[in-house]
């Protein structure tokens, strides 16, 4: 009934608007907004919300965003409960991911996105709405809710009214300090910041500003990692995956809960886990890492976990009906060069896992080709685990993938200019998603031994191919020592495979030499290269390739700029 009579709502809305009564509250408009919102998420899938929720809130959607005076008429609070119920029916971000507003442990909504309806209507009124929010005037617990608002319904964060105030919200997260914060709401923050800034890098900066604080606070034990419901715990490691966030203290205190907790954990929190390890490359098997052994311990643990709910059996147990989780899953593993036995049956089973679904997402085909390609070989179980046919899918669409148009950035582009003046035959972005692609052919050669080059990878015998790749700041960590991501690993091990010697130009190197030196840009990648022994700029400038020495202040240097 109050559906129905909210539907005839538009007339009193304009009415109100233009008299300036006050016959008609804001404030009962969002208490009835939410209560219908939470007695639907409790009733779970009905009729009601289809038939009757869905079409009084987009109705309302549509009015509030043509006569936004009742939103201004909302306090905090008030637009937070309004919004939060337009995230809860019409979500499209991941339903594992939890509502900040009930318990932890339930899943409150499908993440499909519910049919008959146009998405621009709530984002013109998450719009409206972000115009009206205030950051200093809203708590912490209603700047969580609202950043989760705005990541679970997916809003664009291009829209200007948005970015604002996601910014100055994630900028009041260290103004709240030492005043308490709720460990979850630190955690949904986090998370929606991090959702949110894959869609603007304007957002990446708040981002950042979010986990520093998080840092801060579980290295000081003001966040008690041990009270977090494993939900949270996953959405704070999610946020510093995506934020390429490596600070190693925070994230081993993170992983040393998560592996005492393990049977606390559901299956796809602990791929979602160790896929973080993967991204940050974390503990990568037969390589020294610093501060690896308690992340290590970790994906011994997870292996070891998913392994046991594969036993188990039924629906829902392990990896088998998850396509994201067992994607991730084995693309983790892969990238971790994990190669034990049990790691290697999970992997097959991912695989065995995606051929009986029948159909599974482009990016987690991406994913199962790199690891069936990588790991094919070495072991015959991988190799058996999916049909010929099923594994020419797979690789039909990582080429269509690949073989998409794309533009150079500004960095790549100066650097195929230096190649081109140095008389370097190259081919930009090539086939699979090589940076610059150079091919010696007829009577080329190198004119020192291949294993000699600095930054470089691959057999001798491949030689003759090389891939020289540009790494931007999106191939590595944040911080004062940027790492190589897991990807970025995973790629040239990749290339590798593929006959590709891959040489790579950090950005952080590249962009120690001044833009106008484009000499010593050219010095640069003929000593990378090995392209010649001799350049001669002219008469009097003539570049000669020589062995790095001792420095006098001791060690050896690996580059002219160390």
């Amino acid at each position: 009934r109050l559906c129905e009579r909210g539907l005839g709502m538009e007339e009193e809305i304009e009415k109100r608007g233009k008299e300036g009564k006050n016959k008609f509250r804001p404030r009962s408009l969002s208490n009835a907004v939410w209560g219908l919102a939470k007695c639907s998420a409790l009733m779970g899938s009905c009729s009601f919300q289809e038939e009757t929720l869905q079409p009084f809130l987009l109705k309302l959607a549509e009015n509030l965003s043509s006569h936004p005076w009742p939103l201004s008429g909302m306090n905090g609070r008030e637009k937070t409960m309004t919004l939060w119920a337009y995230a809860s029916t019409f979500p499209k971000a991941p339903s594992t991911l939890p509502s900040p507003s009930f318990s932890p442990s339930t899943v409150l909504f499908s993440s499909s996105t519910p049919p008959n309806h146009d998405p621009a209507l709530i984002h013109g009124l998450f719009s409206a709405a972000a115009s009206t929010l205030s950051a200093p005037n809203c708590t912490i617990r209603d700047l969580s809710t609202l950043a989760w608002s705005f990541a679970t319904v997916s809003h664009p964060a291009s829209c200007a009214p948005s970015l604002s105030f996601l910014s100055a919200a994630a900028a009041e997260l260290p103004s709240s300090l030492p005043s308490p914060v709720h460990p979850r709401d630190l955690s949904t923050l986090c998370w929606s910041v991090a959702h949110l800034s894959t869609r603007s890098r304007r957002l990446e900066e708040p981002l950042l500003s979010c986990l520093s604080v998080s840092s801060a606070m579980i290295t000081s034990s003001a966040l008690p990692l041990s009270s977090l419901h494993t939900s949270d715990i996953v959405q704070l490691a999610a946020a510093y995956g995506v934020g390429r966030r490596d600070d190693r203290d925070a994230l081993r205190m993170i992983y040393q809960v998560a592996t005492g907790r393990m049977a606390e954990f559901r299956c796809w929190e602990v791929s979602h886990l160790t896929w973080v390890c993967a991204r940050l490359y974390l503990c990568p098997s037969g390589e020294d890492v610093e501060d690896g052994a308690d992340f290590e311990a970790f994906v011994d643990k997870a292996v070891e976990a998913c392994t046991d709910w594969r036993g188990r059996g039924g629906p829902g147990s392990g990896l088998e009906g998850d396509e994201q989780a067992a994607a991730n899953m084995a693309w983790s593993l892969c990238v971790l060069k994990r190669t034990d036995e049990a790691s290697v049956r999970l992997v097959a089973a991912a695989l065995r896992g995606a051929e009986a679904m029948g159909s599974i997402k482009p990016e987690h085909a991406h994913q199962l080709w790199q690891v069936y390609s990588l790991m094919k070989d070495s072991s015959p179980e991988v190799s058996s685990a999916i049909s010929p046919s099923f594994a020419s899918k797979l690789e039909g669409a990582w080429t269509n993938e690949k073989g998409r148009l794309k533009k150079s950035s500004e960095r790549h582009s100066e650097m195929s200019k230096t190649l081109t003046l140095m008389g370097v035959s190259h081919v930009n972005e090539y086939k699979e998603d090589i940076d610059m692609a150079i091919v010696l052919t007829g009577s080329g050669g190198w004119s020192r031994p291949r294993s000699a080059l600095p930054g470089s990878s691959g057999p001798p015998s491949a030689s003759t191919r090389v891939a020289l790749e540009f790494d931007g700041p999106d191939h590595y960590t944040t911080g004062p020592s940027p790492r190589a991501l897991g990807h970025t690993h995973l790629k040239y091990r990749y290339l590798s495979l593929k006959g590709w010697s891959v040489v790579r130009v950090p950005f952080f190197v590249w962009d120690k030499i001044p833009f106008w030196a484009s000499m010593e840009r050219q010095r640069y990648l003929q000593r990378l290269l090995s392209t010649d022994e001799e350049i001669r700029f002219s008469e009097k400038d003539v570049s000669v390739y020589r062995s790095p020495k001792e420095s006098v202040w001791g060690g050896k240097r690996s580059s002219r700029y160390d």
